[in-house]
């Protein structure tokens, strides 16, 4: 019958929602985690324990000057690492869901970024505890741009790997030469 199913032809049907939707709810679910580190529990006051424990137990003798500039490149690393995170996740987005390729995906996806960015250092004016810097959103876009570039790479070697494997599994049916 035209209209039915069968129970492979459904469980395509999800696993392809599946993997088209991966890339947004990754993205909802980190850009909360950014969110979530604007507040109060993202400041210095609350990180610098765990860290200053980290940069002693790695380097012992670490002056106090040298503790608060070990802390102050981690926390600038945490936003490069973030946004670069985000980044790779909003291409895969833009990618699989509204077919954007090229520098279109990558203006974009550093535009979408560095609008982020800047309401993320408006809200951390609102936390107590945080401060927000236009020199922190610049570090934001650099990041954008370097998860851009991240996906790029990545995903120009998953689709050549792709179309290798299948015109390899084509060429190795059976009856061909």
């Amino acid at each position: 019958m035209p209209g039915d199913l069968s129970k492979g032809r459904v469980m395509a049907a999800i696993r392809n929602n599946i993997y088209r939707y991966r890339y947004p709810l990754m993205l909802i679910i980190w850009m909360l985690f950014i969110f979530i580190l604007s507040t109060d529990l993202g400041s210095e006051t609350h990180t610098m324990g765990w860290t200053s424990k980290l940069i002693r137990y790695l380097f012992p003798d670490i002056s106090a000057h040298g503790l608060k500039l070990a802390s102050k490149i981690i926390r600038k690393a945490a936003h490069v690492t973030e946004y670069a995170v985000m980044a790779f996740l909003l291409a895969g987005t833009l990618r699989s869901l509204f077919s954007i390729y090229g520098r279109k995906l990558a203006a974009g996806t550093v535009v979408i970024c560095a609008a982020f960015a800047g309401l993320d250092e408006f809200h951390q004016g609102f936390a107590g505890t945080r401060t927000p810097l236009i020199s922190d959103v610049f570090i934001d876009i650099c990041g954008a741009a370097l998860g851009v570039l991240i996906f790029t790479v990545w995903y120009s070697k998953v689709s050549t790997y792709r179309i290798y494997s299948r015109a390899r599994l084509r060429d190795n049916k059976p009856g061909r030469r």
